[in-house]
């Protein structure tokens, strides 16, 4: 299991790839046996590096929310209006 998500952890984003959006939600595994303390060391690098993703992930967000923002804030073109250019003079 744990290699399974530092796999997944690791794995780069294909932002033209769709295949992201049939994951769903992720639901922990049930009835899996106690963690041996052998793995307790690897397994708390693994959380670390998910929160930390989770904290870039915040920051990317944010960061895209204020380009839209600022993208709305151009006022858009009139349709209708005729545009003329003047390449005599």
């Amino acid at each position: 299991m744990l290699t399974e998500l530092e796999a997944e952890l690791e794995a780069p984003v294909e932002l033209d790839d769709d295949s992201h959006a049939e994951l769903g939600m992720w639901s922990s595994p049930t009835q899996l046996p106690v963690l041996p303390a052998s793995l307790r060391d690897r397994a708390d690098a693994l959380h670390r590096r998910q929160r930390e993703r989770e904290t870039e992930l915040v920051a990317e967000r944010t960061q895209v929310l204020r380009h839209l923002e600022a993208l709305r804030a151009v006022p858009r073109p009139r349709a209708a209006a005729s545009v003329y250019l003047d390449v005599s003079g």
